[in-house]
Formats: structure tokens, C-alpha cells, sequence
């Protein structure tokens, strides 16, 4: 008797890293490891947001057992990462070793497995099994005096054909057990489009444009060579929306799948062309969502020839951007945001506005989130751990950021105090109401992140007071005292670490001081991270 019951699924690309003993570790890419094809580094919207166009191709198998009992043939599941849903019918086609068709015999997933009772001992038998993955009767039936083209089926592109064949010698035992691995493979290529908005720390809730790449929707499937032999004309472009699109980590990843049965003709000059891309922004409320519609063309000239039983993963990874500060104090490139965690969805990232609309940080979303952190504490808060992990690290994707040494300061430092040229850095106010430090990079604004700075505003939000919630140094009147501090990376000692400052009294002209200086570790101050140059690009679509 013949039993079906599992598949393989596809794999994915992974990376994370974990805190443990003050270390970070970077996984790789997981076991059943996607090969990369091509990648593009994009910068788009004026350089506001950084785009990397990746294509992965991955194996997707599915892994079986057959066995002789009884003098009948059965065939049962060895190992499988996915059992076939209950119902799902199958069906095995039997030939001698001469390649005589002997019978066909259904079966359904879950239910009575059906028997073959012709088998004799010590005799080799040839098999084909098949499924569409579905629980309708499979059709047409196969003759008892079948022709080579009553072995011709039709399969689409989402029809989920699999197809095994292989070979079985029964044992010259009576009743004995002879099990043979049969490995399915799907009769598919699967090309995902996979929209990413992690690295912008938002939901994508707009998208349109077109997927030129040719799929070939259907062809003829031949049961004894295991491969098509015709095709349907191909279609070469798709339109790609919202609607079209599957949703995860929510709304932040939208997956758009398209299903090819050609593994013959390569493809070359393809890629993804959108003429919008919105994303809501954290303050849309106030400050509303924010359009793309520029420069969102991500095409690929590396030619591949799609397999059957692989999926392929083309990433577009919206990531966002950073501001350099080069002079003699090194070249940094600095986050244009302070760090924050939610402890509700668990997601480190960078604000989307220098902006007070902002809480300071105490209860949003959870217990433990803010921008308020104790020196490498995982989360916020004045009871979290200190010295456990470097949490810019933490931010989508992992590893592409770091919390700045102190001596990368001094790129802030040197910046001159003006009130014209640039570069410069000035004190400032906003109607939020807010106090910041100005630094000036360039002429205009940089929308959307700020509509009245083109350079690095620093929020002068003060910091939480030794072991309470309490909030210091923190003033939004345009005269008194206001101060900002951020955490370096640079330890002291067991108990302490080093921290850059800057103070001043007035919310308009040039005097502030500025300087590095040591506290304790468990002072809660916000992170201003930095990019970690040594970084090198792994997408995270889990």
C-alpha cells in the first residue's frame, strides 16, 4: 500500500543576534542556505532612503518513504518538515522493470493507504507518484493499455504539481518490510516579490507598479520523463499592488508570489518597477504618511534559469538613511534618530521625526520601551541590566548599526557654533515645543525627516535619573537650562562609562557646552547610533 504525507517547505533568509554575556552573535544564513544571484545598492527619494535589491534562489524538496509488505508495495512518510493537509489525493503509476505499465492506484492523505497485491519477492519494480497538491479526484485516468500521450497532464503555474519516481526491490523474505526514500519535488518555480519596510521601522499601506519578469503560466507534463514538454506563451509583466500581496510582521514585509513551470529558458533583464510606495510614519496623525515616487526602479541584468522545486526571493529592502560628518574629528555616519524599543512589538529602531510629539519614553507600547536606556541594556527602563548587549546592533538588519565610541564624538564636537554657514551647530526651539541642538550640513530641509534642517538636529531631552523613572534636565521653555545626553560604547570601568553632553540656557544663539565625561551605567540616557562600516548586508524577511 502506498501513503503520502509530507512536504518540504521553502527556506528563507534569516539573521538575528542575541544577547548573552555582554556578546553578539550574527547567525547565518540558515542550513537549506539561499544562494544570492545578484544585489543593487539603490539610493532614492535624494538620497533620503537607502534601497538593496537582492534575488535568492532556494531548494524545496519533498522527502518520502516506500516499503514492501506483505508482498505488497507501501509507501509511508520517513521525515518531513510539513505533513500534506488530511484529503490531499495522490497517485502512484507501477511498472516492471522493463518499463511495463502494471497499474495506477489512488490515495487520499490521512485516510485507508491502498494496496498493490501483484507484487512478488525479490522483483524490481519501477514507480511514478504524483499529486496537485488538493483534495479533487485526480484526473484523467490512466488506461489499463495506456499510450504515451495518456502519460501527458496538464499543469499550471499554481497548480502545485509534485512528482517522484524511483525504483524498489522486494525482499525474498515472506512478509518483510523494504522501505526506498522517494524525494518529491515540485513541479513549480516560485519567484516571491518581497517588499520590505523594516528598515524604515513602518507599515508599507500603499503600493503600485508592474513585475517585469516572463512566467509561463501552464504546459504538459510527461509522467515517464519527469519533465514538461511544451509551454504557454509567456506573460513578461505583472502588476503589482497592495491587493496582490501577502502581509507579515505586521504589514512591514508584502510578498507578492508568482509561479512558473519553464526551468528551460533563462531569464535576463528583469526586475521591479514601482511608481508609488507610501508608508504611514509613526506620527501620521499629526504629520501624515509619506510617498515615494521617485527613482523605484530595481531591475537585474544577471540572467538565471529558474529550477523546478526552487524558490526564488527577489528583496526589495527599504532601508533608512544616515548623515555623514566628516572633518578632523574622523567620519561617522550618524542615525538621524534617537534609538527606540517597543516592548510591544519587540522592534528596535530610529524615530521617523525629530519631534516632541513624542512621549518621553516611559510607558509607549510597553513597560519597557523608550529611548531612555541604562548603558548596553537590552530594553529601557532604570531596572534593566546594564552591559548585556549594544542595542543599535539590534536594529533592522542586524549589525548594520553600532552604538558610537566616544572618540566619534568628536566629529560633533568640532562642528563650528554659528548661526551661518555650514557646517555649524546652533541652539534652537520648535512649537512642538522642543529644545535641540542644530547641526547644519547642508542648504534646504530634509524632508520628510525634517522640513526646516538639512543636517542632524539633537533632541535635548535630558535623562532618567539613577534607579526611578524620573526625568531630569529636561526643559522646553526657550530660556533655563536644557541638556541632551547620549551614551558611547566606551566602558570606563565596571561601574561606568562615557557619555557625551551638551547644556545650554537659551533656545536661540551659539553658546552651549559641549564635552564627554563618565556616570554610572545605570543613568538612563538616549543612543544616538552610528553605522557600523565593517557591516555587510543580510536581508531578514522572517
Amino acid at each position: 500500500m502506498f501513503e503520502v504525507s509530507g512536504v518540504n517547505e521553502e527556506s528563507d533568509i534569516y539573521d538575528e543576534i542575541k544577547a548573552s554575556n555582554n556578546k553578539t552573535k550574527t547567525s547565518k544564513l540558515n542550513a537549506e542556505t539561499g544562494t544570492l544571484l545578484d544585489q543593487n545598492k539603490i539610493l532614492v527619494e535624494n538620497g533620503q532612503v537607502e534601497v538593496v535589491a537582492s534575488i535568492y534562489e532556494f531548494n524545496s524538496t519533498l522527502t518520502d518513504t516506500i516499503e514492501t509488505k506483505n508482498q505488497g508495495i507501501r509507501a509511508s512518510n520517513k521525515k518531513s518538515k510539513k505533513p500534506l493537509v488530511q484529503g490531499v489525493k495522490y497517485r502512484v503509476l507501477l511498472f516492471d522493470e522493463n518499463d511495463k505499465f502494471l497499474t495506477a492506484i489512488d490515495g487520499s492523505s490521512g485516510g485507508t493507504p491502498p494496496v498493490y497485491n501483484g507484487a512478488f519477492r525479490n522483483t524490481k519494480y519501477k514507480w511514478k507518484a504524483y499529486s496537485f497538491n488538493n483534495s479533487n479526484n485526480i484526473l484523467p485516468a490512466i488506461p489499463a493499455n495506456p499510450t504515451t500521450a495518456n502519460f501527458n497532464i496538464n499543469s499550471t503555474n499554481t497548480g502545485g504539481l509534485l512528482f517522484a519516481s524511483g525504483e524498489v526491490i522486494t525482499s525474498d523474505k515472506v512478509n518483510d518490510n523494504n522501505k526506498v526514500n522517494i524525494l518529491f519535488k515540485r513541479q513549480t518555480a516560485i519567484v516571491d516579490i518581497v517588499y520590505s519596510g523594516r528598515g524604515m521601522f513602518d507599515k508599507i499601506t500603499s503600493l503600485l507598479g508592474n513585475i517585469n519578469l516572463p512566467i509561463y503560466n501552464s504546459g504538459v507534463f510527461n509522467l515517464l520523463t519527469g519533465k514538461y514538454v511544451s509551454y504557454t506563451t509567456p506573460i513578461n509583466s505583472h502588476v503589482t499592488n497592495l491587493n496582490q500581496t501577502v502581509s507579515s510582521k505586521g504589514d512591514t514585509i508584502r510578498t507578492h508570489t508568482l509561479y512558473t513551470v519553464n526551468d528551460v529558458q533563462s531569464i535576463s533583464n528583469y526586475g521591479v518597477n514601482l511608481t508609488s510606495l507610501t508608508f504611514p510614519t509613526d506620527l501620521n496623525s499629526q504629520l501624515g504618511s509619506r510617498t515615494f515616487s521617485s527613482n523605484l526602479n530595481f531591475n537585474f541584468t544577471k540572467s538565471f534559469k529558474p529550477q523546478l522545486g526552487k524558490r526564488y526571493k527577489i528583496i526589495i529592502d527599504f532601508l533608512t538613511t544616515s548623515r555623514n560628518v566628516t572633518n578632523t574629528g574622523g567620519n561617522v555616519d550618524w542615525a538621524y534618530h534617537n534609538l527606540f524599543y517597543n516592548d510591544l512589538s519587540k522592534v528596535y529602531g530610529f524615530r521617523h521625526y525629530n519631534s516632541n510629539f513624542y512621549e518621553k519614553g516611559i510607558s509607549a507600547g510597553g513597560q519597557n520601551s523608550g529611548e531612555y536606556f541604562n548603558w548596553k541594556a537590552l530594553k529601557p527602563g532604570f531596572a534593566q541590566p546594564f552591559n548585556v548587549v549594544d542595542p543599535c546592533a539590534l536594529v533592522y538588519p542586524a549589525g548594520r548599526w553600532k552604538m558610537p565610541a566616544a572618540s566619534e564624538f568628536n566629529t560633533l564636537i568640532n562642528i563650528p557654533s554659528n548661526i551661518s554657514g555650514t557646517p555649524r551647530k546652533s541652539n534652537a526651539g520648535s512649537p512642538d515645543p522642543v529644545r535641540y541642538v542644530n547641526i547644519v550640513l547642508g542648504t534646504g530641509n530634509f524632508a520628510p525627516y525634517d522640513m526646516f534642517t538639512n543636517g542632524l538636529p539633537l533632541l535635548m531631552l535630558g535623562f532618567r535619573e539613577n534607579g526611578s523613572n524620573t526625568i531630569s534636565g529636561y526643559n522646553t521653555s526657550s530660556t533655563g537650562t536644557s541638556n541632551l545626553y547620549f551614551w558611547s560604547s566606551t566602558e570606563v570601568d565596571s561601574g561606568n562609562s562615557t557619555y557625551f553632553a551638551i547644556s545650554n540656557t537659551s533656545s536661540s544663539g551659539t553658546t552651549m557646552n559641549v564635552r564627554t565625561a563618565n556616570a554610572a551605567k545605570t543613568y538612563g540616557m538616549n543612543i544616538r547610533c552610528v553605522r557600523n562600516k565593517n557591516y555587510i548586508y543580510k536581508p531578514n524577511i522572517q
